[in-house]
């Protein structure tokens, strides 16, 4: 009975340890492979901007200066000129009939040899109380004949008058021309000055 039960203790512990043994599978185990953190490089290329420089050149233009010659007209000699002793004042001896009552002008034109030259227009210019007073006259014609040959007279005005660079005279051909300068005369308010003498020569 003993033995039976010994048996029966062996073949249990045999079942037993067949139960609890496990083969170990001797084959090498091949770790798991270790999952690789997939690294994506975010690669943000850092672009450079394109600095586009414009060169702005402020041309400085010096300008052309033209010299243009200032030409002085020369002006044409003129051939008469006022005699030296020239004018006179007298009283008026022409129109003794007027007496004070009148004031002119007159005279006598010569050329270079002295003698008188007729035809020749004398231009006589002024102001009196505010009125222009203007005369054109020729010499050779009756009214001159008092104050010799190719004389010439321009009344001024009807009484003698105090005036200061006021009236010209001037002498000019029949087409206008300048053969004198414009000569400035003073006239005066006395009554033994109301004739003014004045002679042009050729030079």
């Amino acid at each position: 009975m003993k033995r039976s039960l010994f048996c029966i203790f062996i073949l249990a512990s045999i079942l037993s340890a067949c139960i609890l043994y496990e083969p170990t599978d001797s084959t090498p185990q091949v770790p798991s492979a270790v999952p690789q953190e997939t690294v994506t490089a975010s690669a943000t290329d850092s672009i450079m901007p394109t600095v586009t420089l414009t060169a702005t050149l402020t041309a400085t233009i010096k300008p052309t200066i033209t010299l243009t010659p200032t030409i002085t007209p020369t002006a044409t000699p003129v051939p008469y000129h006022l005699q030296s002793v020239t004018p006179v004042f007298l009283q008026n001896f022409v129109h003794p009939d007027s007496g004070c009552n009148w004031m002119g002008v007159g005279g006598q034109v010569f050329d270079k040899e002295g003698n008188p030259t007729p035809s020749v227009v004398i231009w006589v210019m002024g102001v009196i109380d505010g009125q222009p007073i203007e005369s054109i006259v020729m010499t050779g014609t009756a009214a001159g004949d008092n104050y010799g040959k190719a004389g010439f007279e321009a009344i001024l005005s009807t009484k003698p008058v105090t005036t200061h660079d006021v009236f010209s005279i001037q002498v000019l051909d029949l087409d206008g021309n300048e053969l004198s300068e414009q000569m400035f005369f003073d006239t005066s308010d006395q009554c033994d000055k109301n004739l003014i003498i004045i002679n042009f020569v050729e030079e």
